[in-house]
């Protein structure tokens, strides 16, 4: 590494870029708190493109040390920043003062302040609360340190003059040999497996091997290439490294490909970045397209994930190539080179002698500091206002303050402090979620005194209680790791809610044990039998209520487990995704019944595996079923499912916008939230208990995040709205009514009342353009307007008539259709992709170069692939650029696996169709994949209608009508259909003296919008082809 005496902070850039700061309204500290935390979070989700993910890797470079929302801040501010301080700072420690008009960049600096808290007192050797007299805990005053943070203003050294800073100890690499080998050196030290270079065959330039957990790097490549192709090798072998024997629930949480290349690449750029080496050839203009659709949470983790790795490389690769250089000074007695000046540390974590932690951290006046119990609970913090002294002084200056001895501290990398606060915090946000409510240990004592002869012993109630919650945390905790994220507020109320009726039927049931004592402590004479009896019937009562409390924690168990709830914003997703396997699992039992109709045995059934076949064999032996594998009521079943599923997305899919409406009541306003499906009411004042039992008899709760009492919103809320008196619309109408007049107002103003006519031309000669189906609407002056839709015949005319007023096709798409069949487009390039069915015929084909099957005698059969995919062949799209976007970036309707070898990509160019088989290294043309091996069974598949036809006799299934056998059935009253009509004058144009030509891809589109049956059995053909 150089060791010239420049200022290497300094961006060297033509100019430097003016500072962008974050405008900030608020005048406190917590609202400004909350406006850059906004800002924060919107800039996460810009920095997702091409130039500015870069910028802001840039930045991570050069402060790696920085916490993630600092580094994130500083990016959105000044991308050029290079080494930052405060304006005392500057001043004091490096001689420099900030130049007049320039802007802060803003960061968030912590600022602790101790409070005055009443807390409940421990015995400190149970460590339970001390009960007084009374039965209730003992309280206490305690003064504790609140973590806090605030808004500070910092200036990078390009915004600053006077006295010349010597370089830092990081600088470029240069390209002399002696450093390449101790750099590459360290890489290797750094590296969690072993390194070696190796030849490698094709464009590989590296790669990590799961399996044998090693790096192996090309030796043909240049120094330069070489370093890069290890760091990115390193970042896959620290973040994505697997163990091939874990199950299958742990490799799931792995990250896909797409996700695990960017995080890679991104290691690797701002590692390159922070020691100079050249990365003019990294484009990251494919991060766009990975982020999209991503929730914040997930950005934010990866980016979180990539700060924490480069730092932590960064830092392992410095202190080995420091070793190095020492050794090599040493060993070459050199005079030792210029001191260089380390980077002024800007925070810093130590583990004190007690067990305790200390953090410290630069502020415009000093330092920050807080001191940490083990558990990481805060002990004490404040300011150390002396910027002129240097942050090992500071914490030196702490300790004595404190009383503490700092022989035995141990510093800590700031990335392994936060690491361990951040795990100890989830785990205490955990535990303070779950809320105790109080247990009268008045009446415990009493009921124990009432049935028992031995002692109460105080808080033995509360902590039978706590021990039932703390159960109950552990089964939502467990849930929770389970389930989505988006149900863990529901499972923590539905926690809550468990804790709060617990406690509440424990109480009533140490009151009713109180009422009467024992017989046996109170003697047989005169026992009042009456109200031991009034006794019992309460304590079943209760006991009942105490099993329905424990019916909680199943639903804690299945909560996200099972059904789809309409709170969901995921819901219509989700029941399409349902929809999809039902209807494909009909299709797929009709298919197996056919096939077994035909041949009377499953085995061969394509739609099935060896496995299935054997599973339904079995079934049908022990049902004693004969006739077909899967019996009709359970295709009726599933169909009736089907329908249902259909009918609730329908139902899910209405807007809700259109079907309700806000209304003004006396005292307060109801509100239509359709983001979280609720009707919501807002009182001006808090309304009395008559009130609140009337809205929560009617299904509405108070809800404490939204300030508002409130029910989902359906139907069945408006009835109940219809109900209260207290919030009647101030119109004076019935809830019921108002929402009925709003969408009759809404259908007025959207509907346009459109008269549909067919009218004959008799001047017409073509019979085909006889007829018109023509569109009138009355507009409000008077005047009608006239458009037509389509020309043709009238029965033609008369079928779409008809299909316009059913609803299936609307006026634009009649239109859309006649358009459509006015215009033709020539044949365009496309390309497939054929992948290996599975099975055991194919299994030893998996994999296999191109060389291996020619050496084996294989031959390559189209019979045993199928095809995945079919998509148009655009200019300049290369078989490397298919094999790239299938491997990184799958398109959405791609459901086959990953580009690989044994993959066959036919390639139709030019009207000719060319096969490249995908091998180890690139491809190889396989013209015989091209070659049909049965030219009678091909032509008989093209024209049968189905599988089952399919017997060595070409088309024996019924032939075609032609145009005058249809136009003979219309003249006898008989009602004929636009599609086979269409079809007979097709065939009847191709058969004239013109030239034949080519359906272009609308009319193929438009013929089968024309024909759903068509449509339908070639969605069928599709499913058998994907199905193996």
């Amino acid at each position: 590494m150089k060791g010239e005496q420049t200022m290497p902070y300094m961006e060297k850039t033509e100019e430097t870029k003016e500072v962008q700061p974050i405008i900030l309204t608020s005048e406190n500290q917590k609202d400004r708190l909350k406006e850059i935390t906004d800002r924060l979070e919107q800039g996460i989700l810009e920095v997702f493109e091409s130039e500015r993910y870069k910028e802001y890797l840039r930045i991570m470079s050069k402060f790696h040390h920085y916490s993630f929302n600092n580094t994130m801040l500083i990016a959105l501010q000044k991308p050029d920043a290079s080494l930052i301080a405060g304006f005392g700072a500057w001043k004091n420690n490096h001689g420099r003062t900030v130049k007049k008009g320039e802007k802060g960049i803003r960061i968030i600096a912590p600022a602790p302040f101790k409070v005055k808290q009443e807390m409940e007192r421990l015995d400190p050797k149970t460590n339970m609360p001390v009960i007084g007299a009374d039965g209730n805990a003992l309280t206490e005053e305690k003064e504790i340190t609140i973590p806090a943070y605030k808004v500070v203003s910092v200036f990078d050294v390009s915004q600053t003059e006077g006295r010349e800073l010597p370089s830092i100890g990081v600088n470029e690499l240069t390209g002399n040999v002696s450093q390449y080998e101790d750099f590459f050196a360290a890489l290797k030290k750094a590296s969690p497996v072993p390194i070696a270079l190796e030849h490698i065959e094709g464009s590989a330039h590296g790669y990590y091997h799961l399996a044998e957990k090693r790096i192996a790097i090309d030796d043909d490549m240049s120094e330069l290439q070489t370093l890069k192709t290890a760091i990115h090798e390193i970042a896959h072998a620290k973040l994505h490294d697997i163990d091939l024997n874990a199950p299958k629930e742990e490799k799931k949480k792995r990250p896909d490909q797409r996700t695990r290349e960017v995080e890679a690449e991104s290691v690797a750029y701002t590692v390159c970045q922070h020691y100079g080496l050249d990365t003019s050839d990294y484009s990251f203009g494919y991060v766009a397209g990975w982020s999209s659709g991503k929730e914040l949470t997930e950005l934010k983790g990866s980016l979180e994930t990539v700060r924490l790795a480069a730092s932590e490389l960064i830092d392992s690769i410095d202190e080995h190539f420091q070793e190095l250089q020492k050794a090599r000074e040493n060993e070459l007695s050199e005079n030792k080179a210029e001191p260089f000046l380390q980077e002024e540390k800007q925070e810093a974590a130590y583990h004190l002698e007690s067990g305790n932690y200390l953090y410290i951290q630069v502020s415009e006046t000093g330092y920050d500091y807080t001191l940490y119990q083990p558990d990481f609970t805060d002990l004490d913090g404040g300011q150390l206002d002396t910027p002129e002294i240097s942050i090992e002084k500071a914490r030196d200056e702490i300790l004595k303050m404190h009383e503490l001895s700092g022989k035995e501290s141990e510093e800590i990398s700031v990335n392994d402090f936060e690491q361990m606060q951040e795990a100890i915090s989830q785990e205490r946000q955990t535990r303070e979620k779950v809320r105790y409510y109080p247990i009268n240990e008045a009446a415990a004592k009493r009921a124990k005194e009432m049935n028992s002869f031995s002692d109460y012993t105080l808080g033995s109630a509360t902590l039978e209680y706590k021990s039932l919650v703390d159960q109950a945390t552990e089964i939502a905790k467990s849930q929770k790791e389970k389930v989505d994220p988006s149900f863990h507020d529901k499972i923590d109320a539905l926690l809550d809610t468990y804790a709060k009726r617990l406690a509440a039927n424990m109480n009533n049931g140490f009151a009713i044990d109180a009422r009467v004592p024992s017989v046996l402590i109170a003697g047989g004479s005169n026992f009042p039998v009456r109200k031991k009896e009034k006794q019992n019937a309460a304590r079943d009562k209760n006991f009942s209520e105490w099993k329905e409390i424990q019916g909680l924690l199943e639903k804690i168990r299945s909560t996200g487990m099972g059904g789809i709830s309409a709170d969901d914003p995921d819901a219509v997703k989700k029941l399409n995704a349902k929809l999809e396997k039902l209807t494909k699992a009909q299709e797929t039992m009709k298919a197996v019944n056919a096939y077994y109709r035909k041949h009377k045995s499953l085995d061969g059934c394509p739609e099935l595996d060896r496995e299935a076949i054997e599973k339904l064999k079995a079934r049908m032996e022990i049902r004693g079923i004969q006739d077909k594998p899967y019996p009709s009521w359970a295709l009726s079943n599933n169909n009736a499912e089907i329908r249902r599923i259909k009918t609730r997305i329908q139902s899910l899919s209405v807007n809700k916008e259109t079907l309700y409406t806000s209304w003004d009541f006396a005292g307060g306003k109801a509100e239509i939230n359709i983001k979280d499906n609720r009707l919501q009411l807002f009182f001006e004042e808090k309304p009395d208990s008559k009130i609140r039992d009337e809205l929560k008899a009617n299904g509405f709760r108070w809800s404490p995040k939204a300030s508002a009492w409130q029910r989902q919103l359906n139907s069945n809320a408006m009835y109940a709205a219809d109900s209260i008196s207290s919030i009647k619309p101030l119109t004076g109408e019935r809830v019921t009514e108002l929402q009925r007049k709003f969408r009759m107002k809404g259908k007025k103003e959207a509907a346009h009342e459109y008269i549909y006519k067919i009218r004959e031309d008799p001047e017409k000669e073509d019979k085909k353009e006889s007829c018109r189906l023509e569109a009138y609407l009355v507009k409000e002056d008077g005047k009608t307007s006239c458009e037509i839709l389509y020309s043709g015949t009238k029965e033609c005319c008369t079928e779409l008539l008809d299909e316009v007023h059913s609803g299936k096709l609307t006026r634009e798409q009649v239109k859309e259709l006649y358009a459509k069949t006015e215009n033709t487009e020539p044949e365009k390039d496309t390309f497939r992709i054929y992948q290996l069915k599975r099975g055991e015929k194919t299994r030893e084909l998996q994999f296999e170069s191109y060389e291996c099957l020619k050496e084996s005698g294989q031959v390559l059969n189209p019979e045993n692939y199928v095809k995945v995919y079919e998509a148009e062949l655009t200019k300049g799209l290369s078989l490397e650029d298919i094999y790239t976007r299938f491997n990184v970036d799958h398109p959405k309707d791609f459901y086959g696996h990953s580009l690989s070898v044994s993959d066959v990509v036919v390639l139709h160019k030019d009207g000719k169709d060319s096969a490249h088989y995908v091998d180890r290294f690139g491809y190889r043309e396989a013209p015989e994949f091209l070659k049909p091996e049965n030219y009678l069974k091909a032509a008989e598949q093209s024209t049968e209608q189905n599988y089952n036809m399919i017997d060595g006799i070409v088309n024996n299934t019924p032939p075609a009508p032609t145009v005058d056998e249809l136009e003979q059935k219309v003249k006898a009253g008989e009602s004929i259909s636009l599609t086979e009509l269409a079809k007979a004058v097709k065939t009847e144009n191709r058969s004239s003296d013109e030239p034949e030509e080519k359906p272009s891809i609308r009319a193929q589109l438009n013929e089968a919008q024309k024909n759903p049956a068509q449509k339908k059995h070639n969605t069928k053909t599709k499913n058998h082809e994907l199905e193996v």
